[in-house]
Parts: structure tokens; sequence; C-alpha cells
């Protein structure tokens, strides 16, 4: 049997059209099934992350003018608390408020001198995320004499 020319281009169409109907239609039913078949990512920061205020700093000894490491920094009616580092500096990110009562404490005792408890009230309005705050301590040896 010889199938002339025209017929041919006629029926090649026809199987275009219906394979592209049937591509279509499992297109549109595959997809919308992808998004139950992958599970969504539990994972990334709380909801309101981004309005947690970060308040950076640097203890100093007033006497001495040493950066001081192992100070602990602590926010009064709150559990957050950080140390400060092997250069003194700390960081802590704090839920935003008016203002903040930060405390800063010696608690290694004399291993790196001793210093006398610091309360320092900070306002909202006066944090800047550039600058970090500069924090000097009072020795205790000063403070006996």
């Amino acid at each position: 049997m010889i199938i002339r020319p025209e017929k041919r281009g006629k029926r090649q169409k026809v199987l275009r059209k219906i394979g592209r109907g049937l591509g279509l239609a499992a297109l549109a039913l595959t997809l919308p099934a992808c998004r139950w078949i992958v599970p969504q990512p539990e994972y990334g920061p709380d909801p309101g992350w981004d309005r947690d205020v970060l308040i950076r700093g640097v203890v100093i000894s007033e006497n001495s003018r040493d950066l001081i490491p192992g100070i602990k920094v602590s926010v009064k009616d709150l559990s957050n608390h950080v140390f400060t580092n092997t250069n003194g500096m700390f960081n802590i990110y704090l839920p935003e408020q008016d203002s903040y009562e930060l405390k800063f404490e010696d608690i290694d005792g004399a291993k790196n001198g001793s210093f006398k408890l610091l309360s320092k009230e900070i306002l909202r309005k006066d944090i800047n995320y550039e600058i970090p705050w500069h924090i000097f301590l009072e020795d205790e040896e000063e403070s006996e004499e």
C-alpha cells in the first residue's frame, strides 16, 4: 500500500495535536502533585527574628584600659546572657523594647583581675549598630582603698 504525501501530512498533524493534548494533560495533572510529594523545609529563623535588637560592645578596665575577657553580660528580666570573648567584645540579641538594663559581672574571680558589678541602662533609640558600646569596669582593688 502506498500512502500519498498529502495524506501523510494530515495524519502527522493529527498525531501531533493528540500528542500535545496528552502532554499538556499529563503536565497539568503531575505538577500540583509534586508540592505534596516533596516536603517543605521546616527550618530557618522564627517569625519576627528581624525585630531583635543587636547590642554590641567592648568591656574595658577603667584603671589599666585593658580589654577584659570572660565578663558575663546579662539583661534584667530576661534569661539572655553572653560572655565577652578574648578581645573583651560581646554581641547580644534581645527582643525589641524601649530600654534595656544590662548587667556586667566578673564571675571568673581574679583570673583576669577583679572588677565591680556594673548595671547600665541603654535606651533603644541610642543603639547604633555600627559603633560598639564601650563599657568601663572599675577594679575592685581601687574601690577598697
